[in-house]
C-alpha cells in the first residue's frame, strides 16, 4: 500500500521536444529523491500465519485499516466459512506513523497481541455492553497480532 500521491503534469504537455518537458523530468526525478531520503517513518504488517500468509501491507501515511471476514474490510482475513473465529469486523488498525493502535471491535473470540486478549466479550455476551478489559493498545515493533488462525507481525520503520 506504498504509494507516492506526488502528481507531476507537464508544463507544456503541446511540446514533445527535449526543452521545457525535460527540464520538469529532472526537476521531478530530483524532487522525488528528496522526498524518498525525507520520508516519514513506515509501519509494515506481515502475515505470517492464516490463509494470506506472505502478504506485506506498508503504511507510510495517516491511515484506518479494518481487519475481518466481511468483504467491506480493508484486509479480508479469511471467506465467510474458512475462519470462523475471526468477526466480520474483527478489530481496527489506526497508523499516524510511527505509532499503531488497534482496537478489538467486539469480536467474540478476542484479538491477542504478544498472546495477551484485547478486548474480548465474554462467552454468554449478548451484546457489545458486556464486553470487559481494554479495548485498545498501542503496538510497538516486533508485536504479533493473532486473530483466528492469522497472525501479523509489526514493523516499525522510523
Amino acid at each position: 500500500m506504498k504509494m507516492s500521491n506526488k502528481k507531476w503534469t507537464a508544463r507544456d504537455p503541446g511540446h514533445s521536444s527535449g526543452g521545457s518537458a525535460a527540464r520538469a523530468a529532472r526537476s521531478y526525478e530530483t524532487e522525488a529523491a528528496a522526498l524518498e531520503k525525507s520520508r516519514s517513518p513506515e509501519v509494515k504488517l506481515q502475515v505470517t500465519s492464516g490463509p494470506l500468509r506472505g502478504n506485506e501491507y506498508v503504511f507510510n501515511r495517516p491511515s484506518a485499516c479494518m481487519i475481518g471476514r466481511a468483504q467491506d474490510c480493508d484486509i479480508q482475513v479469511s471467506s465467510e466459512n474458512e475462519d470462523r473465529e475471526v468477526s466480520r469486523h474483527h478489530c481496527l488498525l489506526e497508523f499516524i506513523p510511527p505509532t499503531v493502535r488497534l482496537c478489538d471491535l467486539g469480536s467474540t473470540n478476542g484479538t491477542f497481541v504478544n498472546g495477551e486478549r484485547v478486548g474480548p466479550r465474554g462467552p454468554n455476551a449478548r451484546d457489545e455492553l458486556s464486553q470487559v478489559g481494554p479495548f485498545e493498545v498501542e503496538l510497538k515493533n516486533g508485536d504479533e497480532v493473532r486473530l483466528g488462525k492469522t497472525i501479523l507481525r509489526v514493523s516499525v520503520d522510523d
